[in-house]
């Protein structure tokens, strides 16, 4: 533990990690909720798209690395080819340390298909006669759904956020395909702007068979995860609606 105060790469890689959570999870629900609002309106083919959104999700994590960084590549990406058409000059975004982190968490971002989901399921409980109320009492479209739909999904959006947060702290796959350190001299990516957490923790266990290292630095994140959910908790009491509430 007090190797840690002295390791640069693990206040390295604790910043990749919390930057990527901070960014990742407050940009993935808004998105998967709205893509649920946009399902649940009464839309044809429900179970094809439903089948849709989650297809990324089941797609294993090494062809989805592989696949973003062909849409990602600076040269012929398909992202930045696409940015071009539009007048765009398109970032490096697997080459420059300061666009790895933002195109990981693109990358994460197209595979909300679960969150979707979970989301249009409880869009879909949501009871009819409460939005029948709301629109006698003159309420519009955005009134329903900050006082109807919001309410009676807050649980569910809870739910998804604390798991989404746990899923972000843990992240590995992606960026160890993305990023392997043979390419980059030993580094996860361009100044090791792509060592989460995890992969960290697997270096030191695996890689350089520091074991007792490894299981401190396995406490610290299980420490790190367990008072962000207890905050999240705790400001959920606050937001999230339940219905023995008066």
């Amino acid at each position: 533990y007090k190797h840690m105060l002295t390791d640069q790469r693990f206040t390295k890689t604790l910043y990749n990690t919390l930057y990527f959570v901070v960014v990742h999870v407050p940009t993935a629900i808004p998105i998967a909720l709205g893509l649920a609002l946009i399902l649940n309106a009464r839309v044809r083919g429900l179970s094809f798209w439903r089948a849709v959104f989650y297809l990324p999700q089941v797609t294993p994590a090494i062809a989805v690395g592989i696949l973003w960084l062909r849409i990602l590549s600076p040269q012929n990406g398909l992202l930045n080819e696409g940015l071009a058409l539009i007048g765009i000059h398109g970032p490096a975004w697997t080459i420059d340390a300061a666009w790895v982190k933002p195109a990981l968490v693109l990358m994460k971002t197209w595979s909300v298909g679960w969150i979707v989901v979970v989301l249009l399921a409880a869009l879909q409980q949501v009871p009819k006669d409460l939005y029948e109320a709301a629109i006698v009492d003159g309420a519009n479209s955005f009134q329903r759904f900050r006082f109807v739909t919001l309410p009676m999904i807050s649980g569910v959006i809870f739910f998804t956020f604390i798991m989404l947060t746990i899923f972000s702290l843990n992240i590995f796959t992606e960026p160890l395909v993305m990023f392997p350190p043979q390419v980059f001299g030993g580094q996860m990516g361009p100044q090791d702007s792509a060592l989460f957490y995890v992969l960290y923790l697997f270096d030191q266990a695996f890689g350089k068979f520091k074991m007792g290292y490894a299981s401190a630095l396995a406490w610290v994140l299980f420490i790190i995860t367990i008072i962000i959910v207890a905050i999240q908790v705790r400001i959920s009491r606050r937001v999230t609606y339940t219905e023995n509430e008066e």
